[in-house]
């Protein structure tokens, strides 16, 4: 019983305060704000006295000109990419057993590796995706015929030498690449012409 006479004190409590809170949260005008009614919707100026001053017309303008500056600037911005091409061969011999080829494109924390593949004698080729980020690299291995395989290794880039040089394992087999990266260069949206 005292439980329910609780719930219920608490309850009335909360109806009581339920006007008090609407009048406080209103998008009315209050009478001291009555001068800034011209310039900013009453929400605006709500949001700004809960945050500790009020903003004139001239400061409002001058910050929706920087966000709109700072938002053309990063749609402005292009993704750098570097191209690269190189051999590659498997673990314990030396001699190249394959070309492979494609993009390396910086987004964010990681950069995207796309490229294509295929052996030295043009029996098998495929496709190369995956992830690159703090030397280490995960990806796919698409084969022609569909065929998945995970490929995942460590890499080193000599940017004096423009050289990519990876260590890479398959579930099956493991071995070594190394590619010539070429200039960067700025990735052109021709949807936008």
């Amino acid at each position: 019983m005292k439980k329910i006479v609780g719930i219920l004190v608490a309850a009335g409590v909360m109806l009581a305060m339920l006007p008090i809170a609407a009048t406080a949260a209103s998008s009315e005008w209050l009478p001291e704000e009555a001068g800034y009614k011209e310039h900013y919707p009453a929400d605006e100026v709500v949001r700004q006295k809960i945050c500790g001053r009020t903003l004139n017309a001239v400061e409002m303008q001058d910050r929706e000109q920087l966000r709109n500056r700072l938002l053309a600037q990063q749609g402005a911005q292009n993704k750098p990419e570097v191209r690269f091409r190189g051999v590659w061969g498997f673990a314990g011999d030396n001699e190249t057993d394959g070309y492979f080829a494609g993009v390396i494109t910086k987004g964010g924390r990681v950069a995207r590796m796309r490229g294509v593949w295929n052996t030295s004698d043009n029996e098998s080729h495929g496709r190369l995706v995956g992830i690159m980020k703090h030397g280490y690299f995960n990806g796919r291995v698409i084969t022609g015929n569909g065929t998945v395989q995970h490929i995942t290794g460590l890499y080193k880039i000599d940017r004096e030498k423009r050289v990519l040089k990876m260590r890479w394992i398959t579930p099956h087999r493991g071995g070594w690449a190394v590619a010539r990266l070429g200039q960067p260069q700025e990735f052109e949206d021709t949807g936008k012409q």
